[in-house]
């Protein structure tokens, strides 16, 4: 493993693009210095790919960027991007994988910017390896611009076609950025055909809290399909409300699983102590 001295943080402005009652920036600042990690075999590095080919290529598509301003010195909220690249062989075959990823480090309630691509060649070289690197960044910046967009603009990015790795990280942004325009079309989500992105809409619909979600919720999994059920039990809980409340009653005294009733049960035991903590204060 080789470590190239290459290593970009990404600063957000003063908002918290994380928070939709806070007016958010129009782009993030980001600064030059990026962390760079080769995990090729020596024999299997490619001609060509060093720390300053690799600082040329992701450099020159921030600079053109529309989602990010490229700063000299770092801010409040700076985040971290580590890329990573390696070439290997699976029967006997070039694999080539690539991923980025960007954080606050210790700061959880902002969104996480991470992209990641694997393809199999007949062969790898260094133009091949520059296209990867570029579609990851491309991919982050894709995720940069919806960190800090509108909410009309993050919605629209839940209902235009797009690919499941680009449809995922938006899932995941309205999510953390608790977007509840974002509700309508995430209870269409639910049954994408991707089951991914049908989880990803559970867990974003529960983070965001819109009790909306509670009814789709409901009617969304056969009774017997145990493992959706656990789910969506857990996502109708954390929701809350009267049509939760009776929901998970039903299913905590009628279902013919009985981990799938002990579930619900200690759903609506979480319920009531949610309730009791909101009353106390």
């Amino acid at each position: 493993m080789r470590l190239m001295s290459l290593a970009i943080l990404l600063v957000a402005l003063p908002a918290c693009p994380s928070k939709t009652d806070a007016p958010a920036p129009a782009r993030l600042e980001l600064l030059q210095q990026v962390e760079v990690t080769d995990r090729s075999r020596p024999d299997d590095r490619v001609p060509g790919v060093d720390a300053d080919a690799v600082a040329g290529w992701v450099t020159a598509r921030l600079r053109a960027s529309k989602a990010i301003t490229l700063v000299s010195k770092p801010g409040p909220g700076v985040y971290r991007l580590g890329v990573e690249l390696g070439v290997g062989k699976r029967d006997g075959k070039p694999v080539l994988l690539v991923s980025a990823r960007a954080e606050v480090p210790g700061d959880l309630e902002r969104v996480i910017l991470q992209a990641s691509l694997v393809r199999t060649p007949d062969s790898v070289d260094a133009a091949q390896m520059r296209k990867a690197v570029e579609t990851a960044v491309e991919d982050i910046l894709f995720q940069a611009k919806l960190a800090v967009a509108g909410e009309r603009e993050v919605v629209q990015a839940l209902e235009r076609p797009r690919d499941v790795q680009r449809l995922a990280a938006a899932v995941e942004i309205v999510a953390v950025r608790q977007v509840k325009a974002a509700v309508p079309p995430l209870i269409k989500l639910l049954r994408h055909k991707d089951a991914s992105i049908a989880d990803r809409a559970i867990g974003a619909l529960a983070a965001i809290g819109d009790q909306r979600a509670v009814r789709p919720l409901t009617r969304l999994t056969k009774f017997y399909n145990t493992e959706k059920m656990a789910k969506v039990i857990d996502a109708i809980a954390t929701l809350g409300g009267q049509e939760a409340k009776d929901y998970l009653e039903f299913v905590a005294s009628g279902h013919d699983d009985a981990d799938i009733r002990n579930l619900a049960s200690e759903a609506l035991q979480r319920m009531r102590r949610k309730g009791q903590a909101k009353q106390s204060k």
